[in-house]
């Protein structure tokens, strides 16, 4: 999807309606759990589920077209000679990884949030998914305004304002947690920024690293998919060992998430560069 079909500043717009297609979940799902725990019990989250995805994979097998038309052998040896072209690439590997720590700040507040909304500051299931709907506008916002700031700035660059900005306002959110004693606006103020940030970072890198295997793009996209489950299950093991009467372990592990995120993105440049002067 999208390397098979765009190109160049197509190729950045297309991801950024992926990108924000891939983080609606987290966004909107707590507002709907919410609901459906508040007025039936917990385990309606999983019926909705099941009932979601069935349909989704219902309406995917039968009306979506295939847009790939380099077609590869399904075989396992031709797969596995893909699957281990696409993993050895630095740029591709460094890029995914980035995304990983990225996606992982969408998903830590909707690990600790409720704790700190529902348990320490003492509101209900309801409010808690009404904030996290009006933080996820914040990462809409930041994918709706790369759809505008692609034509003025080059996309890498966008990248590194990104990391910077969200890097910022976590050393701020671990600032005020010292400083104030803990409130609503200490930790969504800072928290949206974040996601804003992350709505800019998603598209371009994207772009940057299933732009390098166009004739490889299931696969490419597949193992990205792969790789940012990977790293939200290992952030989501970490997340619930931390202590949630403060915003200050949520500031802390926000800050390494942008830190990592900052050296991966330097990484990825520098293999970048050295790849096309290889090449030259």
């Amino acid at each position: 999807m999208g390397a098979d079909c765009f190109s160049g500043k197509e190729l950045v717009k297309a991801m950024t309606y992926f990108a924000t297609a891939w983080a609606i979940g987290p966004i909107i799902g707590p507002v709907i759990g919410g609901y459906l725990q508040h007025y039936f019990n917990w385990q309606a989250n999983f019926t909705f589920f099941s009932i979601y995805g069935t349909v989704i994979f219902i309406y995917a097998f039968f009306a979506l077209p295939e847009t790939n038309l380099n077609l590869s052998s399904a075989k396992p040896k031709e797969v596995g000679r893909s699957v281990i072209a696409i993993i050895s690439h630095p740029v591709f590997m460094s890029g995914a990884c980035m995304l990983a720590f990225a996606y992982s700040v969408l998903v830590l507040f909707n690990v600790i949030g409720p704790f700190l909304i529902q348990g320490v500051l003492k509101y209900s299931v309801i409010v808690y998914g009404q904030l996290a709907l009006l933080l996820g506008f914040g990462y809409f916002f930041g994918t709706f305004s790369n759809r505008f700031l692609m034509h003025k700035f080059e996309s890498m660059m966008l990248v590194r304002f990104a990391i910077i900005l969200g890097f910022i306002a976590s050393i701020s959110m671990l600032v005020l947690g010292i400083a104030i004693k803990i409130n609503l606006y200490i930790i969504l103020i800072p928290v949206l920024i974040q996601l804003y940030v992350c709505g800019l970072i998603f598209p371009n890198t994207l772009a940057k690293i299933v732009s390098l295997f166009p004739r490889q793009a299931g696969t490419a996209n597949a193992l990205y998919g792969a790789i940012i489950c990977l790293g939200v299950f290992f952030m989501t093991l970490f997340a619930a060992c931390l202590k949630t009467d403060t915003q200050i372990p949520m500031s802390l592990t926000y800050i390494g998430l942008f830190f990592g995120c900052l050296l991966l993105f330097l990484l990825m440049q520098k293999l970048d560069k050295n790849i096309s002067i290889s090449f030259k």
